[in-house]
């Protein structure tokens, strides 16, 4: 499970970015960013959708829901994003907090329907006074960004503190970039590197980096190659393109291993950036000097 990235909105506290999704640190070059992540991913439908119509014909709420999960993923039907929206509209206004949530998601990202931040906040909003853990992290990140509403770094503490109190793992994250950055709080990179250690443990690719970065760079952490190493191959491991690259950024340079173009390039080619082993060789000696909350 890993956010979607709705849309740009800027970086974070005026640092450059240069990753494309990672929600709070990103490579090793100092760079940070800080985007809007929607938890927008949808499931398959739990029954064939012959039989998710014959009970969404008597009304029922989680049948009306599956049958629009079934259209979002082209699950038994041709996708439609439209005919998603539909059916998570109707089951919303039957009180289903997993269609609202969804229905939020479509209206942040103009999937189905016009792209509209409010009535996307409108049903996070819906679904997380009911205690939704998934609409908790959604609307903490449409205050985080902005979107929909005033930015309030308070209240989008707030939301994803209430997400992760229901063991949430995406909250972590997002919340470990929040004490990362002391955004409505007091910078604390220890709570930062716990906070990401308990996502990471959940397996979530983007934690497992972030925590990788920390022990490099010995911020919140004791440094420490090894850990580095172990988290930003998980993250690597699982597809995740920033720790592909900077696996190979490690082996070209030797950080805490030997040596090793060819292993160097293999995880270059995985990343589709071999071209990084063209750049500037000064970025890797900025591995050991600067803290992962970046800046050159």
């Amino acid at each position: 499970m890993q956010p979607i990235v709705c849309r740009m909105v800027r970086c974070a506290a005026g640092l450059v970015g240069t990753c494309v999704w990672i929600f709070g640190l990103c490579n090793f070059s100092g760079a940070q960013v800080s985007e809007l992540h929607l938890d927008a991913v949808a499931r398959p439908p739990r029954a064939p959708v012959t039989k998710l119509r014959r009970a969404a014909g008597s009304g029922d709420a989680t049948a009306l829901f599956e049958l629009g999960l079934a259209y979002e993923t082209g699950a038994g039907v041709r996708q439609d994003y439209a005919q998603a929206a539909h059916w998570f509209q109707v089951a919303a206004n039957r009180g289903n907090l997993d269609a609202q949530n969804q229905l939020g998601t479509l209206c942040a990202l103009g999937r189905g329907v016009p792209q509209d931040a409010r009535k996307a906040v409108m049903w996070f909003r819906r679904a997380a006074s009911s205690g939704h853990p998934v609409a908790l992290y959604n609307l903490g990140s449409m205050y985080l960004h902005g979107s929909g509403v005033h930015e309030d770094y308070q209240e989008a503490l707030h939301w994803y503190e209430r997400a992760a109190d229901q063991k949430y793992a995406l909250a972590n994250v997002a919340l470990g970039f929040m004490y990362s950055q002391g955004l409505s709080c007091k910078p604390d990179p220890e709570k930062a590197a716990e906070l990401y250690r308990r996502a990471a443990e959940k397996g979530i690719a983007t934690a497992e980096f972030n925590l990788a970065v920390l022990y490099y760079s010995g911020l919140g952490v004791p440094r420490d190659y090894s850990q580095g190493l172990m988290w930003m191959r998980k993250a690597a491991d699982q597809g995740l393109t920033e720790a592909q690259n900077d696996l190979g950024r490690i082996y070209a340079a030797g950080m805490g291993v030997e040596k090793d173009q060819a292993e160097a390039e293999r995880w270059f080619a995985m990343a589709g950036t071999q071209e990084q082993t063209k750049k500037d060789p000064d970025e890797i000696s900025r591995l050991s000097t600067n803290d992962a909350r970046g800046g050159p």
